[in-house]
C-alpha cells in the first residue's frame, strides 16, 4: 500500500503553536547557534587584540574563551559609544557570513583595529568585510598573497602612477609552472607620462582560474576590472585589474589585516 501525504498551504492567519516541536527545536537551535557564534567572535577578537595571553605560535583555533568573556564585558560597559555598539553589531554580522575559520580570523583582525582605535566601522570596513565574508580559506589565501604583493611596491609618487594586476609569462626559471598554465599573476607598477615599468612583484599564483581573485578585489571596490582591448601600458601579458593610486592606503591596510590573520 502506497502512503501519500497531501500538503496544503499553511493558513497564514492560524496562530503558531508555541508547543510545536518543529518550532521549539528550530528556535532552540537558532539560539544555540547565535550563542556559539557570539562566544567565538569575542574570543577571536580578544586574540587579535592580544588579550588572551596565548603562548607564542599558539593556534587561533584554541583562542581563550575567558579572554572573550572579559572583552565582551569590557565592551558592554561602552555600549553608549558608537564605536563599541556599531563595532559589535557590524562585526558580528560580517563574522556570521564567513564560510570558515580563516574568514572569521580575518574579520576578527579587522574589527579588532576599530575596537583598538575606538572608531566605528567606516568605508574601509564595509569594503574589507565584503571582500572577506562569503569566501573560502583557499580564496582568501590567494587574495592575501596578491595584497602582500601590492604592499611590496613603493608608494605611488604621483596620482597618475599605474598599478596593475596582470597575467604574465611564468618567470621562475627552472621551477615548474603550476599545472594547466604558463602564466602567473604579478602586481606591476608603471610610472611616467609615457608609462614605463618601474617595479614588478610576482605572486607564484597561476593566472588560470584567477577570475575569483580579480572579482574579489573588484566587487569590494579595491580595484577596477581591466577592459578588453589593448593595454594602456607596455606589457607582455594581459592586464586583469587596475589599482587606483587613491586606494593605495586601503590596499596596504588590507594587507596588514590579512597578515595578522593568516599565518
Amino acid at each position: 500500500m502506497k502512503l501519500e501525504l497531501a500538503l496544503s498551504p499553511p493558513d497564514s492567519a492560524a496562530p503558531i503553536d508555541a508547543g510545536d516541536p518543529c518550532v521549539v527545536v528550530a528556535e532552540a537551535a537558532q539560539r544555540a547557534h547565535r550563542r556559539a557564534l557570539a562566544r567565538r567572535f569575542f574570543a577571536l577578537v580578544a586574540a587579535a587584540l592580544g588579550k588572551d595571553e596565548r603562548a607564542p605560535g599558539c593556534a587561533w583555533s584554541i583562542a581563550n574563551a575567558d579572554a572573550g568573556v572579559d572583552l565582551a564585558q569590557e565592551l558592554g560597559r561602552q555600549l553608549d559609544a558608537a564605536w563599541a555598539r556599531e563595532g559589535i553589531e557590524r562585526g558580528l554580522e560580517a563574522f556570521g557570513r564567513c564560510l570558515d575559520e580563516t574568514g572569521q580570523r580575518c574579520v576578527a583582525a579587522l574589527i579588532a583595529e576599530y575596537f583598538a582605535w575606538r572608531e566605528p566601522p567606516d568605508r574601509f570596513f564595509n569594503h574589507a568585510s565584503r571582500l572577506i565574508a562569503g569566501r573560502s580559506a583557499a580564496e582568501l589565501v590567494r587574495v592575501a598573497i596578491v595584497a602582500a604583493g601590492y604592499a611590496r611596491l613603493p608608494k605611488p609618487e604621483d596620482e597618475d602612477d599605474l598599478r596593475v594586476l596582470a597575467a604574465v609569462p611564468w618567470s621562475h626559471g627552472d621551477l615548474v609552472a603550476p599545472a594547466g598554465g604558463t602564466r602567473e599573476l604579478a602586481v606591476i607598477a608603471f610610472t611616467g607620462d609615457h608609462p614605463v615599468e618601474a617595479h614588478r612583484v610576482a605572486t607564484d599564483i597561476s593566472s588560470l582560474g584567477s577570475e575569483v581573485i580579480v572579482s574579489a578585489f573588484a566587487e569590494a571596490q579595491f580595484g577596477w576590472m581591466a577592459e578588453p582591448g589593448p593595454a594602456a601600458v607596455p606589457l607582455v601579458g594581459r592586464p586583469l585589474l587596475w589599482f587606483p593610486a587613491d586606494l593605495d592606503a586601503h590596499l596596504r591596510r588590507l594587507h596588514l589585516v590579512f597578515a595578522a590573520a593568516i599565518a
